[in-house]
Parts: C-alpha cells; sequence; structure tokens
C-alpha cells in the first residue's frame, strides 16, 4: 500500500510528491522533497552531509554552497524555528537529525486524492517562481537573476536583441494554447503587444539591428511568417504548415546578414519536419535537412554570429534529441551532440566558438556548453544556470545577458464518461494527478485498474492504479525508459518497449519480486488475443511472435504497417497506424496478411490516441495538426462510417505523451491533459 509520513501538522506522500502543512499544500521543488523524505525515514538518527549529497546528486560532485541552499530551503518550506516549531537540528562535523517525531501511515483514499490535486494546483500556480530559485543555485555573486516577466498565465520562447535592451516573448495569458508576442524594455514596468496576426503566435526573433521582430501565427488550418515592427506595419512572408499541438519548440531564426529567415516546415502532414531558408527580398525559400521519416523532425533553428553555420535540435521522439549543425546552403548535417535526453532550447555564443544547449542528460534540466570545431563538438561543459523543467533561453550577441524561461505543461490523466447508450451526459474528471507528468493510461482487460506512465518518482516509470486512480504503485524502476503499457487478455501481464529502442518487455503487476522478461528486437509491442503472443512493428513492419515458454520465437506474420499494434478480441485482425504522424488506421487479417484503410483523421503525432472497444474503434480525430478541434470519435467497423461522441478541450498534451483508452462497457474514456502552464521570463546578468 502507498505510504506517507507525518510530523506533527506536517504531511509527506512519497508516491504523489505532495506536502501539506496543517492541510495547505507546501511547494517545494524536487531536491527539497526528496530532502524532507530522507528526513523523515531516518528514523531520529543523523544523516551526514555526503548521504544527503549522495540520495539527491548520485554520482555527482555537489558545493558546499549548494547542499547548504537545499537545507535552507527545506527549513523555510517547512517553517523549522517558526512559532517554536523545531524539526531539522545541526549536527555540528556530522550532519543533520530529523529531531520530531514522525509517523507513518497508510495513504488514504478519498481525502489523498483531494489535498493531491489541491497541492498540485498550488505547485502548478507558482512553477515560474519555483524554477527561477532553483536556478539560482550557483555560487554566490556569480550571476545576477533578475525577473522580465511576472505575469498571469505563461510566458516562455524569451529572445534578447543583441545588445540585450528589449526582451520579446510569447504570452499565453489564458493559458489554453493561444498566445501573443509581446516586448518589454530593459528597465520598463510594462510590456507593449508586438504581434499584428490573428491566431495563436509564437517564436519570436529579433532582426540583425533589433527594430523588427519575425514570429508565427498559426490558425486552424494554416501558419504564417510574419515580421513586424513594434509599433508599426505588419509585413506577411509566407505560409507554413501548422506546428503539432503540444510543440513548444521554435520555428524560426534570423540571419545575421538580415536577409534570409530560417523556418521550420514540412512537405506533407506525414512527413517530418524540416528546416528551409527563406530569402526575404524574393520570399523564395529551399529545404536545408532531409531528417529520417519516422522521426519528429528538426527544429530549433539558430544561425552562427557570422552566419556560416545554422544549429538545431532534431527530434527522434519525444524525450530523444540531437544537437546538429548544418551549412546554410545545405548538405550532409554534423551531430554535436547525441544521448537520450530532452533538449529544452539552444543559442550560439557571441563568439560563434561554442554552443550552449538546455538538456536533463544528469536527470535535471542544465544548460550546458559545447565547443564547435567546425566539424564536431568538444565535451560538454556544465553551465550555472539550471532547474527542474525544459529551458528556453537566448543570449544577447554584443552583451553578456541572456534571458531564459522554464516552460513546463503539468500532464494529468482524466475520465471521460459518456451517458447511457453513448449519447449526452459528458463528465470530465481528473482521475490520475500529481505535480509530476502522469500520461498513456490503459485500462486492464477487465476495468477494474489502469497502467500509466509517471515521473512522480524522479524519472519516467510504468505504475498500476485502481479504476478510480487510487493506490498507484510503480511498477517499472531502473534504466526501462518505458512507452506505453499494454495488458495482456487475462490482465497479469504489462508489456512495453524502450525509448528510442528495439528492445522490449514484459512484466508482472502482481508480482513484485519477479524480474521482466526482455524481448528484443521490437518495438510498440502488444499481446495477441491468445496470450501468447506478442504484435509488434520494426522498420514499418508489423510482425507476430509467439512466446513458446516465454523464451523462444517464431515470426508468423509480415504485412506494412505503423504504430502501435493491437489485437482483434478474435485474433483475426491486427490493428495498427500508418505511421509516427500519419493520420490513418489499418487493420490487417493475420492469416492471410491482406491489408486495409479504416479511416483517415487520427490527430497527427497522436500515434496512441485510438483504441478497439465493443462498439467499434475509438480516436481522438482532429481536423489539422494542431488539434484545435480535437473530438473524441466512433468508427463503426460495420458501417464503415464515424461519428462525434464529444469535444476534447484544448491544449493538447505534448506528442508522445497522449494515448485513449476505452472501459469494458464503452461508457469511460481515460485521455491525458494539460493543467495550465505557468511560467516566467527571467534575465540573466554576467552569462556568457
Amino acid at each position: 500500500m502507498p505510504r506517507l509520513f507525518r510530523c506533527g501538522p506536517l504531511e509527506a506522500d512519497p508516491t504523489l510528491r505532495t506536502v501539506t502543512k496543517h492541510g495547505k499544500a507546501v511547494v517545494v521543488t524536487p531536491k527539497v522533497f526528496e530532502a524532507l523524505v530522507l528526513f523523515m525515514r531516518s528514523g531520529n538518527r543523523v544523516v551526514s552531509r555526503e548521504e544527503l549529497s549522495g540520495a539527491l546528486w548520485p554520482g555527482q560532485v555537489v558545493t558546499e554552497a549548494n547542499l547548504n541552499q537545499h537545507v535552507s530551503m527545506l527549513r523555510k518550506a517547512v517553517g523549522d524555528g517558526a512559532a517554536g516549531e523545531r524539526y531539522l537540528l545541526t549536527v555540528p562535523g556530522k550532519g543533520y537529525q530529523w529531531v520530531a517525531p514522525v509517523e507513518e501511515k497508510e495513504a488514504r483514499g478519498r481525502e489523498r486524492r483531494w489535498e493531491a490535486w489541491v497541492a498540485g494546483a498550488a505547485a502548478v500556480a507558482v512553477l515560474g517562481w519555483a524554477g527561477w530559485w532553483l536556478a539560482r543555485r550557483t555560487e554566490p555573486g556569480t550571476l545576477r537573476y533578475v525577473p522580465v516577466t511576472r505575469l498571469q498565465g505563461s510566458e516562455f520562447q524569451p529572445a534578447i536583441s543583441a545588445d540585450g535592451t528589449r526582451v520579446a516573448f510569447a504570452w499565453d495569458e489564458e493559458g489554453h494554447g493561444g498566445s501573443q508576442i509581446y516586448v518589454k524594455e530593459k528597465g520598463s514596468h510594462q510590456q507593449k503587444r508586438a504581434s499584428g496576426g490573428s491566431g495563436s503566435c509564437r517564436s519570436p526573433v529579433w532582426s540583425p539591428d533589433g527594430r523588427r521582430l519575425a514570429y508565427v501565427c498559426t490558425m486552424q488550418e494554416r501558419a504564417e511568417v510574419l515580421i513586424s515592427e513594434p509599433g508599426g506595419a505588419t509585413e506577411r512572408i509566407g505560409e507554413l504548415h501548422p506546428p503539432a499541438y503540444g510543440l513548444a519548440a521554435r520555428q524560426l531564426d534570423w540571419s545575421p546578414d538580415g536577409t534570409r529567415l530560417a523556418v521550420v516546415d514540412k512537405k506533407e502532414e506525414r512527413a517530418p519536419f524540416q528546416l528551409y531558408e527563406i530569402e526575404l527580398a524574393t520570399k523564395r525559400r529551399r529545404a536545408l535537412t532531409s531528417p529520417p521519416a519516422q522521426d519528429v523532425g528538426d527544429l530549433e533553428p539558430r544561425y552562427s554570429p557570422d552566419g556560416r553555420w545554422l544549429a538545431f535540435a532534431r527530434q527522434k521522439i519525444r524525450f530523444r534529441h540531437e544537437l546538429m549543425v548544418v551549412a546554410p546552403g545545405g548538405g550532409e548535417p554534423v551531430t554535436v551532440y547525441a544521448e537520450n535526453t530532452e533538449i529544452g532550447g539552444l543559442d550560439w555564443g557571441s563568439s560563434g566558438k561554442d554552443l550552449f544547449y538546455s538538456s536533463n542528460r544528469h536527470g535535471e534540466f542544465r544548460v550546458w556548453r559545447v565547443a564547435w570545431k567546425g566539424s564536431g563538438g568538444g565535451t560538454p561543459a556544465a553551465t550555472e544556470l539550471h532547474g527542474e523543467h525544459p529551458i528556453q533561453f537566448s543570449m544577447a550577441r554584443r552583451a553578456e545577458e541572456a534571458v531564459y524561461s522554464m516552460f513546463h505543461q503539468d500532464l494529468d490523466i482524466w475520465r471521460l464518461t459518456l451517458g447511457e447508450g453513448g449519447q449526452g451526459g459528458e463528465d470530465w474528471r481528473r482521475l490520475v494527478a500529481s505535480t509530476a507528468d502522469d500520461s498513456m493510461p490503459q485500462y486492464s482487460p477487465d476495468g477494474k485498474r489502469i497502467c500509466f506512465r509517471s515521473n512522480r518518482s524522479g524519472e519516467e516509470q510504468l505504475w498500476v492504479s485502481d479504476a478510480e486512480g487510487e493506490d498507484a504503485v510503480q511498477m517499472t524502476q531502473g534504466s526501462l525508459w518505458p512507452t506505453l503499457g499494454r495488458w495482456s487478455p487475462d490482465g497479469k501481464r504489462v508489456v512495453f518497449n524502450q525509448y528510442g529502442m528495439q528492445t522490449s518487455y514484459v512484466v508482472w503487476p502482481d508480482e513484485a519480486g519477479r524480474a521482466p522478461l526482455k524481448l528484443a528486437e521490437m518495438e510498440h509491442p502488444s499481446f495477441g488475443a491468445d496470450g501468447n503472443s506478442i504484435l509488434y512493428e520494426v522498420g514499418g513492419v508489423v510482425q507476430r511472435r509467439r512466446m513458446e515458454g516465454g523464451g523462444g520465437a517464431r515470426i508468423v506474420l509480415h504485412v506494412n504497417g505503423g504504430y502501435p499494434t493491437a489485437s482483434s478480441p478474435d485474433g483475426r485482425y491486427v490493428y495498427y497506424t500508418g505511421g509516427r504522424t500519419d493520420p490513418s488506421i489499418w487493420r490487417a487479417e493475420i492469416q492471410t496478411g491482406k491489408e486495409e484503410k479504416l479511416l483517415e483523421g487520427l490527430l497527427p503525432g497522436c500515434w496512441a490516441c485510438w483504441a478497439l472497444g465493443k462498439k467499434g474503434l475509438y480516436y481522438i480525430g482532429a481536423s489539422t495538426a494542431t488539434g484545435a478541434d480535437a473530438k473524441l470519435m466512433v468508427f463503426d467497423l460495420t458501417s464503415g462510417k464515424a461519428r462525434p461522441l464529444a469535444e476534447i478541450p484544448p491544449p493538447m498534451p505534448p506528442l508522445g505523451t497522449g494515448a485513449l483508452s476505452v472501459s469494458p462497457d464503452g461508457r469511460r474514456f481515460l485521455m491525458v491533459r494539460v493543467n495550465r502552464p505557468n511560467a516566467d521570463v527571467i534575465r540573466v546578468e554576467g552569462f556568457r
């Protein structure tokens, strides 16, 4: 059973990673929370500084100032010393001792859920403040942090002018995915709107002389590149394919000579994003990169100060990005950095000899510096700027200043219940929620349990709860990095594959001590109807492999197909999508391999947003890649017709996090929704 710790008015829940005091949420950073739980579990013994440091930053060298800072933050958060309350005692020369009595108890059901929601809402409301404070963990006097914005909603994708005097940013005031471009002068207390387009506007970038702004505005069916002089006229440069839903990466940069724009676009809906260059004088464009068809694509273009190079991030899947550089004339890109990590943003140093990028390569996001040698990069070196969430940043070309924002989209799992017969009576309820990301839900075959993915323990793993989202237990751990967990027909096993690898595993939710069974050379697996075979995909080919006694394998099916697989209850068909961003869903007869396309209209990129049910094939449909008009749809397998069941409120979750699951009675649906994001823009003086 899930446990929680009580110490007087304090309560800490390690499963939901929440802290309350007198029933009210206490906002702490993840590292401070880990320290609190460590002390509460210590049984009043002295915890050495070495033990504390090793628990919070395993395998890393941490300064005394950093450790002291976290202890100070913990004491301030819990009110140590206030009103006569004492919790944490410093033992000179030895470490720290939690001196107040701690009671360990089982987590309660409904009450714990409500407290978790309250704590989660409070944490989201002050996320920008927490991220800013966390980023200040550095030696005193090294950098100076100055808030640029403290607005309601989310301010993100900041861009600083070359001289550092003006900052442009996207502001989503309502938190529903619609934003506009604003500018704030250094020393001013007011921001002014700069975008002159309709729709949602993002990706601001300054011209080299700092007089104009280029940005992208997205409508439901198209996007366009605009250039505005703040307070002046707006010029339309050209159209782009609308960016994918939930994609927070920049789409634009301005060449140092002022004659060109690098933009992110794609050839068609099914194609990955690639980089193009637009000549401003003629408005002609040319392609610069050609990413593999299975990738999300190339994002975050950044010209070097001398204009000789263009850096960008190639997104393979959600958590796997590669830092690359290409010549503006095109050609084969050079990989500077490639690991199974996420890149939040990138930029060049003013000399053009260094590239800076934010990455969670050691568990938390940090801005790293890597030397650019014209044909490759050196070893990344850490900078002082770090925090818990993806860091979007911009560096001034002629000043030792930068601006950044920590953009975080908190994900929760919601349940939609329809009325009898699937008509009317729509009821949305937040079911699985924490201050971390909870995604990829899947009902068990009997509808009594939910398998989902969460990073509430500090790493992305699979969890299992009951049908109400209660009593959640972590099912996987370590370096498995699961994607989507799929149940066996008997509900006793779950199969999944690792991010970016052709390796899958079977785990047993009810057998905690049983080691995972490794299944090599397969992606996007699911169980066959017989429960003793695995359907999967490798290289665009759907296959079936029998688990003979859990060991040997025999491939019996080859058909052209894509992402994830699902068997019909009678074992006659295998269902799958046309590809990672393909909006079509197909099926093939397992005995003959005969294929047929069932439908078009799946939200592109939401490859797990469909499910087989008793009344047909359910899916999240949308007319464009933005997902602005997303609906829950059902496709009747007999008539071949689709009809809408319910509208899905925006914004849609990021790529690689959304999934759809339907209960056995066909009335309840699990989906992922985004909490209202909060992010602020911070100026860093002395950063170089």
